[in-house]
């Protein structure tokens, strides 16, 4: 095994002098040096000895990973017996409960990568239930179970009557939902319709958290006009890495704003883009998970890149750019797919939900994607629109239904911005809010995929299948010319 801390020698002198199945391979004196011992494959478990701040629930998992068995020693009450992927001992138990804890630890090491997670947690002596809530150390209550609105309950609604008694916290509720917006390079309104989306959902007296993700271009704050110059999603990030997130984490890290006489809850995105780097997979997994115990709907804006960095891939320890985006699309429910709706818009929609769907093709459960076309507009496509980019998709595109379009509204969205305001306050009855309304109801309708009762289906199985509502004749009349262009612009590419 591999020993890091324990200056004093306790815990290898106990382990040297039992001559057992233990043993010694190194004792390190920086965590790198563990990691790098890790990856030679000369140990099978890993004793951390004390508290150290550089151990985080990243680091962790990369021990996981590598089927090391994981014991932690430190004193009772400590934050670091809040981290997963480790069987927990105090400095009280006495030396052989920790030799105990290392031959455990071993036999359970691959059980705990693959059960565990992401944020999973293994307590000392108890198994991993397949049901359990993840991020929780062994004696915690789940945390939706103490949380209190932030807010007055006495005035979310217009009317002054306030929104139903119902708390993310009562028994019996069930986990909210996690709805990811995302698109291709070229714009096509995430930031916007993530925003938007999550202001109609207050309508429904929902308790909604949207969530900044976006690690290029974050846009949240100042379409909602928010001055505040700081960070809510890499504060819980920060949390997430090195204990559970709670109910105060969370009341801590986010901004109330008021949205028509209702309240909306933000994790506000990183404030400069050189800052990416805090925003790490398994602590974002964690965070999207405490904020499905709390919310009723998450809606999470993201950025258009996918892609992984090969190079960076071979160290696994290096963060990836495009981890949030990937990871909030994992954890999703429902993606909403957005394409422009233009000659140019509509290539790279076909192309984006190419990559999108190789992305997902490993999932044990995939998230229902929706596809949306925004800014639908004729001086783009032709006189008939929507039948122009149905046809076009159905020949071109993959076998995946346009669930429906949002309109070209440059004007309404102008004013939006200017006053830093959502629709539902600057044009609740335009045509694009109708739309964007409509798009909310489909997506609270859809089954979410913890509730799916065949959680091991393929990807494929859902995919969602063409209706007798597809166009027969991808050469009629209002869509020759769409169809004409995209079939040039693919033969180029050829």
């Amino acid at each position: 095994m591999i020993v890091f801390g324990d200056a004093a020698g306790r815990y290898i002198s106990a382990i040297e002098s039992q001559r057992g199945q233990v043993s010694v391979a190194r004792h390190a004196q920086d965590f790198s040096e563990v990691l790098g011992f890790a990856h030679t494959g000369i140990a099978r478990a890993v004793l951390i000895v004390g508290e150290h701040e550089e151990i985080s629930r990243s680091l962790l998992g990369q021990l996981a990973e590598q089927e090391l068995g994981i014991v932690m020693v430190s004193d009772p009450g400590s934050e670091v017996r809040s981290l997963p992927y480790a069987l927990h001992i105090s400095t009280l138990d006495e030396d052989s409960a920790v030799l105990e804890s290392i031959v455990r630890s071993v036999e359970q090491g691959q059980d705990a990568a693959e059960t565990a997670g992401p944020g999973g947690q293994v307590s000392a002596g108890e198994e991993v239930p397949a049901q359990s809530l993840p991020g929780l150390a062994e004696g915690q209550t789940h945390p939706q179970e103490d949380l209190d609105y932030l807010v007055d309950s006495t005035d979310q609604s217009p009317t002054g009557e306030g929104s139903p008694e119902k708390k993310p916290g009562q028994a019996g509720r069930a986990p909210g939902k996690i709805v990811t917006v995302w698109g291709g390079a070229g714009s096509p309104g995430r930031s916007t319709v993530a925003v938007n989306l999550a202001a109609f959902a207050l309508e429904k007296n929902l308790r909604v958290c949207l969530v900044d993700a976006d690690t290029y271009a974050p846009s949240v704050s100042a379409l909602l006009g928010m001055l505040e110059d700081y960070s809510g999603l890499a504060q819980m990030c920060h949390v997430a890495e090195r204990q559970t997130v709670t109910a105060e984490n969370i009341s801590e890290a986010v901004s109330t704003i008021k949205v028509a006489g209702f309240f909306l809850d933000i994790l506000t995105g990183i404030t400069r883009t050189n800052r990416w780097a805090e925003l790490r997979s398994r602590a974002l997994a964690q965070v999207l998970d405490a904020l499905r115990s709390h919310y009723d709907l998450v809606v999470v804006d993201t950025g258009a890149l996918i892609e992984a960095d090969e190079e960076l891939s071979f160290d696994g320890l290096a963060p990836q750019r495009n981890a949030a985006t990937i990871t909030a699309l994992e954890k999703a429910d429902e993606i909403i797919f957005l394409g422009s709706g233009d000659v140019l818009g509509i290539p790279r929609a076909i192309r984006s939900f190419e990559d999108l769907r190789s992305l997902l093709a490993t999932a044990e459960v995939a998230p229902v994607i929706s596809v949306w076309i925004n800014r639908l507009r004729k001086q783009a496509v032709g006189s008939s629109p929507e039948e122009s980019i149905r046809a076009a998709w159905q020949r071109f595109g993959p076998h995946q239904e346009i669930r429906g379009f949002l309109p070209y509204a440059r004007e309404t969205i102008d004013q939006s911005w200017l006053g830093g305001k959502t629709l539902l306050e600057s044009a609740p009855k335009s045509e694009l809010s109708t739309a964007l309304r409509e798009l909310l109801t489909t997506a609270l309708e859809d089954s979410p995929r913890n509730q799916d009762p065949s959680p091991r289906r393929p990807f494929s199985a859902l995919v969602v299948r063409r209706t007798g509502s597809s166009i027969e004749n991808p050469e009629s009349a209002g869509s020759k010319g769409l169809a004409q262009k995209l079939a040039r612009g693919f033969s180029r590419k050829s």
